[in-house]
């Protein structure tokens, strides 16, 4: 059931981390897809270039018999150019069947190429064209340049300074061509075609707004939608934990409380002083495994829930090193390790109980884990006003898979859990938590080869006169 229950912790761990990960993914994705609401499909590329021709090819029959054969040839061969690489580019995109990243990247460039040169072939059928047509077709096709505009900035409303470029070039040709062509209406149709060119730059600029209007409250949306399933996905995560602890919890508390009844009826049963003698002290021994999971019990209930304000004053470590080494030494001794701590003069602005009790687990770690022969604890400036406090062993390390996860709550190593599995895997979380209130972080120097180096990086005390504790 240990191995379970550990195993399923890791797991949980992994699902959420990826989970989130796949989450901020998601929403980095949708934000450039969000930039080009209007996506380029199949049947709008097609049907842009198959329209295009059609009209190319009513121009062609309307003013060919009035155009001289030169202008009309030039005309032509270069409009033929640019339907060769129009319906190139058509044909590229229908077969590669592109990804949003590159419509984006590609696709939506070679639409701007398509909108400048479509302009310029309608711009020189204004200039070569239509003087010389009949006034009665120099009407039909000025209908048709007005008509022309707004399907351009609808076709890409978000190109502002494309559109309005186009807008005020092809329209004022247009009014051009009139005004100098003289007659009754000449001065009207430039004044209406003028006017309904201002016009649509207005409703450009209105439609552009309102759709960035519109993105940006979809991007909110996105990013909502986002926080929200990170914050579902903690919620989870944390309701899953709890359990995993209230199972874990009744399972390792049953252990030593058995035992202890089972010892306590030896003593009940026998005299022999042999046996009485060993079952009384597994019975002590039972309610102290039991007293020291209660502990560890309480402690990660206050730490997760926020209850415990550490009280910062300045320190000197050295000792509060040399308690911790001696406190651990008999334990240290049973385990056949060497226990030292290194002088030092480093002093902190912490809290001497919670260092303690984090630094304890390190240690405590270690005698119980490490299979070392040998444990050291000492202290080394990191950086201008920060210390990074030491425990480390000769012993067989950390496993690489144990690595990303060796202080995630009720997490225990495959070492760990292959020998003899005791509490509950809150002592490395404890750690973790504690260092976090006191504005540091704990760790483990992956670069250390002969056993195993944990840390806590700490704030030093500053350059101040005063009593140390």
């Amino acid at each position: 059931m240990e191995t379970t229950l550990t195993r399923s912790a890791r797991s949980a761990s992994r699902t959420a981390t990826r989970t989130v990960a796949d989450i901020n993914g998601a929403a980095a994705a949708g934000a450039g897809v969000v930039a080009e609401p209007f996506r380029l499909t199949n049947v709008a590329v097609a049907s842009g270039s198959l329209f295009f021709t059609v009209a190319c090819y009513f121009a062609w029959a309307m003013f060919r018999p009035h155009v001289p054969p030169m202008a009309m040839n030039t005309w032509v061969g270069a409009t033929g150019l640019f339907m060769i690489s129009w319906y190139a580019l058509v044909i590229a995109f229908l077969i590669r069947k592109p990804d949003d990243f590159e419509r984006r990247t590609i696709w939506y460039p070679a639409q701007l190429y398509v909108r400048i040169g479509s302009n310029l072939v309608v711009l020189a059928t204004i200039w070569l064209f239509l003087p010389v047509a009949p006034r009665e077709l120099q009407l039909v096709m000025t209908i048709f340049y007005v008509a022309h505009v707004p399907t351009q900035i609808l076709a890409l409303p978000q190109r502002g300074l494309i559109n309005n470029v186009g807008t005020i070039v092809i329209l004022g040709s247009v009014a051009v061509v009139h005004l100098r062509q003289g007659g009754s209406y000449s001065v009207i149709i430039a004044v209406f075609v003028l006017v309904f060119a201002a016009v649509m730059i207005a409703l450009g600029r209105a439609e552009g707004t309102a759709i960035e209007d519109v993105l940006a409250e979809r991007r909110k949306s996105e990013a909502a939608a986002a926080k929200l399933s990170v914050a579902v996905t903690e919620v989870a995560a944390e309701r899953d934990a709890k359990t995993r602890f209230i199972a874990t919890a009744s399972h390792d508390l049953g252990q030593p409380l058995q035992a202890a009844s089972l010892f306590f009826e030896q003593t009940l049963r026998t005299n022999d002083p042999a046996v009485h003698g060993p079952a009384v002290d597994g019975v002590r021994s039972a309610f102290a495994a039991a007293d020291q999971l209660l502990s560890h019990m309480l402690n990660h209930l206050r730490l997760e829930s926020d209850a415990i304000n550490p009280l910062f004053a300045p320190l000197s470590l050295d000792p509060t090193l040399a308690r911790i080494a001696s406190q651990f030494e008999p334990a240290a001794k049973a385990a056949g390790i060497s226990l030292k701590a290194l002088p030092t003069n480093i002093r902190l602005e912490t809290d001497r109980a919670l260092l303690d009790r984090a630094l304890g687990n390190l240690v405590d770690n270690a005698i119980r884990h490490s299979r070392a022969s040998r444990v050291v604890i000492a202290a080394r400036r990191h950086g201008s006003n920060r210390m990074r406090l030491w425990v480390l062993d000769n012993g067989r390390g950390v496993a690489a898979t144990d690595a990303d996860y060796i202080f995630n709550d009720y997490f225990q190593g495959v070492e760990t859990m292959a020998t003899a599995r005791t509490g509950f895997g809150l002592g490395l979380s404890s750690v973790r938590r504690i260092s976090m209130l006191l504005k540091g972080e704990a760790g483990l120097d992956r670069r250390w080869r002969s056993g195993a180096a944990f840390f806590l990086d700490l704030p030093m005390a500053p350059p101040r006169r005063g009593r140390t504790r």
